[in-house]
């Protein structure tokens, strides 16, 4: 009687399992960087607007508070979808 050796054979679907979890990783990651981005930009413009407005000069404060609005639409815009992408369906 010989010796064969044995050789292990790993599940198809253990596999699949680890590809679809690092899709899933993946995805998550690139919605974590798009969030990111989009709360980012409009925080980083608010601050600049609202740091101008505090130095006390008041030319072109109508268009400082035109920004600050659509700064703030913006994030609402961002926090109204990530509401609806975490509402259970």
């Amino acid at each position: 009687m010989t010796n064969t050796p044995t050789i292990a054979v790993r599940p198809a679907h253990r596999s699949q399992e680890q590809t679809q979890a690092q899709a899933q990783a993946q995805a998550r990651r690139e919605l974590l960087a798009w969030i990111s981005h989009d709360l980012h930009a409009p925080l980083c413009e608010l601050l600049a607007v609202a740091t101008t407005l505090a130095t006390g000069d008041t030319e072109g404060a109508a268009d400082h508070v035109l920004r600050l609005r659509a700064g703030i639409e913006q994030l609402t815009g961002v926090a109204d979808d990530l509401c609806e992408l975490l509402a259970p369906r």
